[in-house]
């Protein structure tokens, strides 16, 4: 017969590891619980997209792989050029928005899709 543990057991082992976690990972323990994740995903998976749309731009032949791009070694250069050009206007428009929100108290989202489609 299988052991199975009780909601009880489960909630309890659930939250010592979250404890464990955040002993582990002091810096950032404020933020667990926050979905603070899910909006630098949605950030990060923007920037994959202008990414991409560079390399196709370009016709530099590129696999998706999760959160990464694989190119033929001679373009590993020019991906690295996009990367780094992009995430370098990514974070004038963050930091615009960022200022935006400060100022109007509004939600850093609308702003940032606002700023980049301008």
């Amino acid at each position: 017969m299988k052991f199975r543990p009780t909601y009880t057991e489960c909630h309890t082992a659930a939250k010592a590891i979250i404890e464990a976690l955040k002993k582990a990972n002091k810096p950032i323990a404020d933020h667990f619980h926050t979905d603070v994740g899910k909006w630098l995903m949605g950030h990060e998976s923007r920037l994959l997209d202008y990414n991409m749309r560079d390399l196709m731009r370009l016709l530099i032949p590129f696999v998706l792989l999760h959160d990464a791009l694989v190119v033929p070694e001679r373009a590993l250069s020019k991906l690295e050029s996009i990367m780094n050009d992009n995430l370098a206007l990514y974070r004038e428009v963050l930091t615009e928005a960022c200022q935006k929100l400060q100022n109007r108290g509004q939600d850093l989202d609308n702003d940032l899709l606002a700023i980049s489609a301008s």
